[in-house]
């Protein structure tokens, strides 16, 4: 009976065991994929019931596009201040 018990706490512990370990970081094939995936969006048209327009782009040209966008928003609060 006790090596019953042993041998089942010896293998119930193995998975815990493997889990604690730290993940592999993820290839560059991996950060390549992820980077290339297409994100579609749907965008709402201002002044309009009729709804928005979907748009597709990879993650890479969504983030770019908040970039240009955060960038216009700061141009316009300058303009805005100075003038």
């Amino acid at each position: 009976m006790k090596r019953i018990v042993c041998t089942a706490l010896l293998f119930g512990s193995v998975p815990a065991m493997a889990q604690t370990q730290p993940a592999a970081a993820p290839s560059r094939a991996a950060q390549a994929s992820t980077a290339d995936r297409i994100i579609c969006r749907r965008i709402e048209e201002i002044g309009t019931r009729l709804g928005g327009k979907r748009v597709c782009m990879t993650q890479q040209q969504w983030e770019e596009q908040r970039r240009r966008d955060r960038e216009d928003v700061e141009d316009a609060n300058r303009h805005k201040r100075s003038g």
